[in-house]
């Protein structure tokens, strides 16, 4: 799974950038495709920091290297618009409720309405249960001499977590359709990288209308909950349920089942596709893997409720091993937008109108950023060297106001996760020498065939 690292480019002033050459018909999409980071970090080498590509009939100008992940942060609030998400908003049901697509005083009302519920304090108090969750997902599917495939069985784990931390709901019953609708809006309307006539197909459609059942029957329950004086035990859905516009108006019922089916959804990016890669990445490197084992030990040698993010920090090489993946791993490489007024990238004009993609990702693998950026070398981010403190150089979560709102919530469970995974359960590579390649679809992810063997499982 190697990354091209590459030297500072050289900006050369232009009114209008290179195109870089594709195939008929689909233009960039099977090299793009094949490998988002790897793609952008390759041209932003040959071509500079700004250069437009094709994806089928679509033209995208595509922004790198630090300039740009700082402009992002500083002025993209001003200058640019979420827009090319609306058709993602739509397809999942209320575009202009739709918080990825949406902008100014409007995005800041609904970030606000939906912060509570992905706050990192409402992991931390529930580590316990979490603990307990993924244990008995793994002693009920895990079995000794049984070989797992690990992108599955995450996107399980992280599911059932969030959907229990977050609303206080599982994911069991309805996972799969969950799973089905992400994927199928992904594909078809983030940056388009399927036809959107596969989003007409009868089982996406069937699973679709379960999901927005399903997510309307527990409006339901909470609403209950709320007429009988009760306190709600998700401070999600009592956020949501309570927000109202500058109008008064509360968030309408289509929106609102969107809104409680994004928590199912965002395990499924994030947090599922980053923790296979640090199970990969951890596997992949035993060295790196016994330092970490020797944190988790040390973790589970403490009460479960006595565990907070203080303590998940102080271990270096568990913290490391989470930063580590996020930076040579990026599970959103690129952040799609709009120009809505024109800017200049070193020395290069950004006019209205066009469709951009900053990729944010390309700066984890600049060298004078990351020394020896292809190792993966868990102590770039001790106090000594902090290679990722740098602003606009480390970038797992984005950056700018859609900076992703559950950030502190995922590096918690990410890390928790992880050593309840390695503390319960002895596993290893199948077969011993795999290597993975990065599937770019829905996210980046190591790929089905991924595996990991069941050595046996754990006492306690």
């Amino acid at each position: 799974m190697s990354r091209l690292a590459v030297r500072p480019a050289r900006a050369v002033a232009r009114t209008r950038p290179p195109l870089v050459p594709g195939v008929p018909l689909l233009g960039n999409l099977p090299a793009f495709a094949r490998d988002v980071l790897g793609f952008c970090v390759q041209h932003y080498q040959t071509y500079g920091p700004v250069y437009r590509i094709r994806l089928l009939n679509r033209e995208y100008w595509v922004l790198a290297g630090l300039e740009a992940n700082q402009f992002l942060a500083r002025d993209g609030d001003r200058c640019l618009s979420s827009r090319s998400l609306w058709k993602m908003g739509a397809e999942l049901g209320a575009p202009e409720y739709f918080l990825l697509a949406q902008d100014g005083a409007w995005h800041r009302q609904l970030r606000k309405a939906h912060a509570p519920g992905y706050k990192r304090e409402v992991y931390e108090r529930q580590i316990p249960q979490m603990v307990a969750l993924t244990q008995a997902h793994i002693r009920e599917r895990w079995l000794p001499g049984t070989s797992i495939p690990v992108v599955d069985e995450v996107q399980r784990i992280a599911c059932e977590q969030v959907g229990h931390a977050v609303l206080g709901h599982s994911s069991k019953e309805i996972f799969e359709d969950v799973r089905l609708v992400f994927a199928m809006a992904i594909r078809t309307s983030s940056i388009p990288l399927v036809p959107s006539i596969f989003t007409k197909w009868p089982p996406y459609v069937r699973a679709k209308r379960r999901v927005w059942a399903y997510m309307r029957r527990l409006i339901a329950v909470e609403r209950e909950r709320l007429a009988r004086g009760e306190p709600l035990p998700s401070r999600f859905a009592a956020h949501v349920l309570a927000f109202r516009d500058e109008n008064g108006r509360p968030i309408p019922e289509s929106a609102l089942a969107k809104s409680f089916a994004g928590v199912f959804f965002s395990s499924l990016d994030t947090l599922a596709s980053t923790l296979s890669f640090m199970l990969y990445a951890a596997f992949k490197h035993p060295h790196i893997l016994e330092r970490v084992r020797e944190d988790v030990e040390k973790l589970f040698a403490m009460p479960l409720d006595a565990i907070d993010r203080h303590t998940l920090k102080a271990c270096s090489a568990l913290y490391g091993l989470a930063l580590e993946t996020m930076r040579m791993y990026p599970v959103v490489p690129v952040t799609p937008r709009i120009v809505v007024e024109p800017f200049e990238i070193e020395g290069v004009d950004i006019p209205a109108g066009v469709e951009v993609m900053f990729a944010t990702g390309v700066t984890h693998m600049l060298p004078e950023f990351f020394p020896n950026p292809e190792v993966f070398d868990i102590d770039r981010y001790t106090p000594e060297r902090a290679e990722h403190r740098r602003p606009g150089v480390f970038t797992p979560f984005s950056l700018g106001t859609h900076t992703c709102l559950g950030a502190g919530f995922a590096e918690l469970q990410l890390m928790m996760t992880f050593a309840t995974i390695l503390h319960t359960a002895e596993l290893a590579l199948d077969p011993p020498d795999f290597t993975a390649s990065v599937k770019p679809l829905p996210l980046p992810n190591p790929g089905k065939d991924f595996r990991l063997r069941v050595l046996r499982l754990r006492d306690g």
